[in-house]
């Protein structure tokens, strides 16, 4: 569960990434997205892991 949350911020990186090289943007905010990308990924991941882990969320749908 915590890869799937945490995936999908890098999914969100890669599309700003992608969105400022269409624009032309420099290449240093494009390897700032992609680095955010995965900075958020790690940190939500391991959030939800610890709070999953702790039994504080159902995991039944």
């Amino acid at each position: 569960m915590g890869e799937r949350v945490g995936s999908s911020f890098l999914v969100i990186g890669a599309l700003g990434a992608m969105v400022l090289a269409m624009l032309d943007a420099s290449a240093f905010w494009i390897a700032n997205a992609i680095f955010l990308g995965f900075f958020l990924s790690a940190i939500v991941s391991g959030v939800a892991r610890v709070i999953c882990y702790r039994g504080d969320f159902d995991l039944r749908w």
